[in-house]
């Protein structure tokens, strides 16, 4: 396929270029529209293949983005849970703070007591036990002594334990936190990948679609110059018979030629002129007298009266002034709409509703009230000052 888009430029380029820059023969046209034709086909083959290729990496980028969007749901969701874990993490943190603080509240109560007792000349445990009175009184000191170490001791174990506790779930929770941090980087590179991906799928999918845009045009192109062709065609073929079934001759009538009107002035010029090329052939594109299309001829005579015409009868429509029908002049312009839109045909205006034009037949006089030009009359524009 990279072939034909490459082969297929250069065919266009040298067939237009055959078109514009030189004069075509009418014979040719024929086998101008062929390849065209071919052309078309080649063009509508690629367009096709390119369609086929964009469907292709749309679907791929369309899966990439779903892979993303289910990617984005779940580093999301690890998200959270890291959130949830950091979360516990810090109560659990506050927790340990919160038992730390009650130990130390614990000790510094039991070291107060102590303190009191020695600045108090309070007895110490075993003073105030065997300082009893009798054995009733040593037991009952013994258990009071007893339940307060026993008390003091029960609490600061049990604080003890709760912050082991603590501390085993805090390390559960730190290593749940590495292992959804590990899994939350994995899938960060993950998307990363995929997002590098899908944005190179996004740049071949935009290459794919300017080359499909550069197809369409090419074959717009080329499907302008076949209907032209054609028109062009059908045009040669209707004066062709037309000039069969309307030879020219001096006898009158709507198909005939009547007697040349007397001109002067530039008038003069341009038509005395435009006379010596009668017979000169008709030539698609010609300028010069080897041969000459509709207004290759009338920018070629009337350059030779010192008068600068565009190239084509449409941009010929534009210049000078218009003129009604009814007030034509020798050397007005005289404009048709023939095998296309438009100014398609020119010729120079002799008087008597006779014109002096190149068309299939060659530069030749024509009545432009028969039954081809007639009803095909566009206007008239006057080059020449009076």
């Amino acid at each position: 396929m990279r072939i034909k888009r490459i082969a297929l430029p250069i065919t266009c380029i040298l067939l237009l270029s055959s078109m514009i820059a030189g004069p075509v023969q009418a014979s040719n046209l024929k086998e101008q529209l062929e390849n065209y034709q071919s052309q078309h086909s080649e063009i509508q083959e690629d367009i096709q293949e390119q369609k086929e290729e964009i469907s292709k990496a749309t679907a791929q980028a369309i899966s990439l983005e779903k892979s993303i969007q289910v990617l984005n749901e779940k580093i999301k969701d690890i998200q959270e849970n890291l959130e949830q874990e950091e979360a516990q993490l810090e109560i659990l943190h506050d927790k340990q703070e919160q038992l730390e603080l009650e130990r130390e509240n614990h000790i510094k109560a039991l070291a107060g007591y102590l303190k009191n007792q020695y600045i108090n000349g309070t007895p110490g445990y075993l003073d105030y036990i065997f300082g009893a009175s009798s054995f009733r009184d040593f037991i009952t000191r013994f258990e009071e002594v007893k339940y307060i170490l026993n008390t003091y001791n029960g609490i600061y174990e049990e604080l003890n334990t709760l912050n082991e506790e603590l501390e085993t779930q805090k390390q559960e929770i730190i290593k749940q936190k590495q292992i959804i941090a590990s899994s939350l980087e994995a899938e960060q590179e993950n998307q990363r990948v995929l997002e590098q991906a899908l944005s190179k799928q996004n740049e071949v999918l935009s290459q794919l679609t300017k080359e499909e845009k550069e197809l369409y045009k090419k074959s717009q192109k080329v499907e302008s110059e076949i209907e032209r062709i054609k028109e062009l065609i059908a045009h040669q073929e209707m004066e062709a018979r037309l000039a069969a079934q309307n030879p020219i001759s001096n006898t009158g009538g709507a198909n005939s030629i009547t007697a040349p009107v007397v001109v002067e002035g530039g008038a003069k010029v341009v038509l005395d002129y435009a006379a010596t090329l009668l017979g000169v052939p008709y030539l698609w594109g010609g300028t010069t007298p080897k041969g000459f299309d509709c207004s290759g001829f009338t920018q070629y005579v009337f350059r030779n009266a010192g008068i600068t015409l565009p190239r084509v009868s449409q941009d010929q429509y534009n210049q000078g002034i218009a003129v009604e029908k009814s007030d034509l002049k020798a050397g007005d312009l005289v404009f048709f709409t023939t095998y296309g839109p438009g100014a398609t045909h020119v010729g120079i205006y002799v008087g008597n509703n006779i014109m002096i034009h190149s068309s299939s037949g060659g530069v030749r006089y024509e009545n432009m009230e028969n039954s081809y030009f007639k009803p095909r009359y566009l206007g008239a524009r006057r080059i020449i000052a009076e």
